[in-house]
Order: C-alpha cells, then sequence, then structure tokens
C-alpha cells in the first residue's frame, strides 16, 4: 500500500509507480500533480484501489492501459476501485469493454459527467498491418505535376513583376534629346568649364532642344549607387551624347581611382548607346588633338570629328552653337531604320549663282514619289557630309543603300565644309 495523499506534490505522477508490482492501493489524491495520468500504472497487476481524486491540475483520459488491466481483473471476478475527478474523460475503451461487464460502476467520482475522450481514437479490431494505405502511383504523379506547375507559374510572375517595376521606374526618368556630359573644373586657361557649358545648354533649350543638364555636379560630384542609378536611366532615356572634352574631363574619365560621377557616366553611355552617338566638344585647345586624349576617352572617340568650342568670342559662339545643334539634329532625326538612298550636298550657291539646297531638293521630292526611301540631309548646312556618314545609327544598313553626292564649287568659310569638282551642273 502506498498512502502520499495531501502531501501537496507537484508536477507530474512519477511513471517509476507503475514498476511497483506487489502494490496493492495507490492513493495519491488532494495533490498538485499536473500533466496526465502515466500509462504505466496499468502495469500494475496486484492492485485493488487507485484514487486520483482532488486533484484538479490533471487533465487527459484514464489511460487504456488502465481499461485494460480492469478487464483481465474482471475476467477473474477481481474489482478494481477508481476514484477521480470530473474533469478527467475516459478512454473509449471503458465503454466498449467494461460497459459490457458491468463493471463500470466501479470507477467513481466522474458521475454524469462522464465522457468519451475525443483525442483517443476508438480501437479497431482490424491489425495495422492491414490499416496502411499507400497513394496510387498516378496520384502521386499529378499531385507532383501540379506542385512543380504552381512553382513555376510563382517564379515567372514574381520575374514578370520585377521587370514591370523595374520598366515603371526607369520610365520615371523623362525622355530628352541630349545629354551633356561635362566635368566641373577650371580648364587650363583659367576658365569656368561649368559656366561656359551652361552658356551654351541655355542657348540650345531656346532652340527647342530637350536636355539632361545635372546642375548639381557644381555642387556635388561623387559618386553613390543611387545616384549612379539615375545617370543610368537618364542616359538610356536620351538619344545624344554631347561630351565636353578638357584635359581635366580626360582626366577623370581615364583615372584608375575615380570617386565622382564622371568615369561610370562616360562608361554608362558608351555600354548604352556606343559612341557613335555622341558629339565631342573640345573645350580647349591643349585638346585639339585627340591623340592626347588618351584612355577610354580617345579609344571611344578619339576618331571622330568633333566641334571646337575653345574660343569664347562672343562673334563666334552664334556660328559654334549652329554647328553643335546641326549635330545633334543629324543624330536625332537619323536614328532610324535603312533607307534606299543617302542624299548629302552643300547648301552654298553655286558658281550660276543657284541655290544647291532647292535644287536638291526637288530631286528629293522626284526620287520620293517614286517609292524610294531616302535619308535627306536638312541640316548640312552647319555640319561636314564626311561627319554625317560617321553620325548614322549603327543598325543603318549600308550595304543597300546608294549615297548621292552633290557637288559644287563653293569655296572655305567657317561652319562650312567645302566640296569640289568640275563646275558643271549634274
Amino acid at each position: 500500500m502506498l498512502d502520499i495523499h495531501d502531501n501537496k506534490l507537484t508536477k507530474s505522477i512519477p511513471d517509476s509507480l507503475g514498476y511497483l508490482a506487489s502494490l496493492a492501493s495507490l492513493d495519491v489524491s488532494s495533490n498538485s500533480f499536473t500533466s496526465t495520468i502515466p500509462s504505466s500504472l496499468g502495469l500494475l497487476t496486484n492492485l485493488r484501489s487507485l484514487s486520483l481524486k482532488n486533484s484538479p491540475l490533471l487533465v487527459g483520459s484514464v489511460p487504456a492501459s488502465i481499461c485494460s488491466l480492469m478487464s483481465k481483473m474482471a475476467a477473474n471476478n477481481l474489482i478494481l476501485d477508481l476514484h477521480l475527478d470530473p474533469q478527467l474523460c475516459l478512454d473509449a475503451c471503458f465503454y466498449t469493454s467494461i460497459s459490457t461487464l458491468s463493471l463500470i460502476g466501479n470507477v467513481t467520482g466522474l458521475g454524469s459527467t462522464s465522457r468519451i475522450c475525443t483525442s483517443s481514437p476508438t480501437p479497431s479490431p482490424v491489425s495495422p498491418e492491414k490499416t496502411k494505405t499507400s497513394l496510387p502511383l498516378w496520384a502521386v504523379a499529378s499531385t507532383a505535376s501540379i506542385v512543380s506547375f504552381l512553382f513555376l507559374l510563382i517564379l515567372g510572375l514574381i520575374v514578370y513583376f520585377r521587370r514591370y517595376y523595374h520598366a515603371k521606374e526607369k520610365n520615371n526618368e523623362p525622355h530628352t534629346d541630349v545629354y551633356f556630359l561635362f566635368d566641373c573644373d577650371f580648364d587650363t586657361l583659367g576658365r569656368d568649364n561649368y559656366a561656359r557649358i551652361q552658356k551654351l545648354y541655355e542657348h540650345l533649350l531656346m532652340k527647342g532642344l530637350n536636355i539632361c543638364f545635372d546642375e548639381s555636379k557644381k555642387e556635388n560630384a561623387r559618386k553613390s549607387v543611387e545616384r549612379m542609378a539615375t545617370i543610368r536611366q537618364r542616359i538610356e532615356n536620351t538619344r545624344v551624347l554631347l561630351c565636353f572634352v578638357t584635359d581635366s574631363y580626360r582626366v577623370h574619365v581615364n583615372s584608375q581611382y575615380n570617386t565622382n560621377v564622371y568615369k561610370d557616366e562616360f562608361q554608362d553611355a558608351v555600354e548604352i548607346h556606343g559612341p557613335q552617338f555622341f558629339v565631342p566638344v573640345v573645350m580647349e585647345p591643349s585638346m585639339r588633338n585627340a591623340r592626347n586624349w588618351q584612355g577610354s576617352l580617345g579609344a571611344a572617340l578619339g576618331t571622330f570629328l568633333y566641334c571646337d568650342f575653345c574660343n569664347d568670342d562672343d562673334a563666334l559662339f552664334e556660328g559654334k552653337c549652329r554647328e553643335i545643334e546641326g549635330m545633334i539634329k543629324v543624330i536625332i532625326e537619323n536614328r532610324t531604320g535603312p533607307s534606299d538612298a543617302f542624299l548629302t550636298h552643300n547648301w552654298a550657291v553655286d558658281t550660276l549663282g543657284r541655290n544647291n539646297h532647292e535644287r536638291v531638293k526637288s530631286v528629293n521630292a522626284s526620287l520620293k514619289a517614286s517609292g524610294l526611301v531616302l535619308w535627306f540631309d536638312e541640316v548640312s548646312l552647319h555640319v561636314p557630309f564626311p561627319l554625317l556618314l560617321l553620325l548614322l545609327p549603327k543598325d543603318h544598313t549600308f550595304h543597300n543603300t546608294i549615297f548621292l553626292f552633290f557637288l559644287l564649287h563653293a569655296g572655305t568659310h567657317a561652319g562650312q565644309h567645302a566640296l569640289y569638282d568640275d563646275g558643271r551642273d549634274r
């Protein structure tokens, strides 16, 4: 006999009590035991009385092992008295086994509150081996296919929306005609490069060109991840790159250790558009020889004709602005597909006093009427025609294009390129 009732014991009832094989009576009532009744108590084959009443912290069910023990005892006309609290429930086997033996009356303390524990499964006479089920192969394959499809669908949606929001973010930057690449240092003659470029910027704005001119470089030209991302978007959304070449800009672009935006900005512009969409503008005499550009600057733009903007004389400013404007418009108007014929000419009056542009214009109209797709130079008054060939877009198809050159004796004057022939009308 073991009587430990009303000892203010806590925690769970020890499982080791199930090893007291000779124990006939066990009273653990009126304590503060928690958790559930241990199933090891069903091993006490000599037990005749078990009292668990006045234990409000016990939860769960009376184990099936105790039910099994009571059934075996009943077969030998023996009785086990159970004294329980109302919060405990009975395992289903009490109702399938003990009640049939008319021994349910020996379970006292439950009264009308006795119930089957919903968490305890009803014993089945079927062997465990027969209860095992497995899905057919077609069901497993179908499930795997559905899971794979859903995974690919979700992955595709993620990629789509990432591209969508990237494009939307990119479109937040306005589209421009021209992007200015420059530095804000003083040139070798002590002139403020920023102020000189700003003057040109204001003039081109009045001509109707949409220009991206980053004025924030004047205060801070240091680069950051966010700033370079914005600059790249602006470069992607422009059509012409105007690069102002000074000795300090050459040093920045060719420098191995760069902490400002100039080098990365130039490299992004070359990568995105290619050098054929640049208009180099030389800003100081020491840069007139393109061999002095060197490095990545010389490699990208050294073979292109440039606009000489070294002289700040106001008398020449207007002409130089027209020349730059003409170069820009040539690129803008001809970032298109292939043409059947390329027409270039000089706008000067010939030796017989005839307007060459009007005469070539009439030829252009006649050829267009015949169904030809023509590239007609409307701005060659300010641009040498060899430069027009260099500035054609990289995707322009040359192998099917006929070049028609209208030549005349024009003489040489500022802002024009002179072409000579025998003077005959062709």
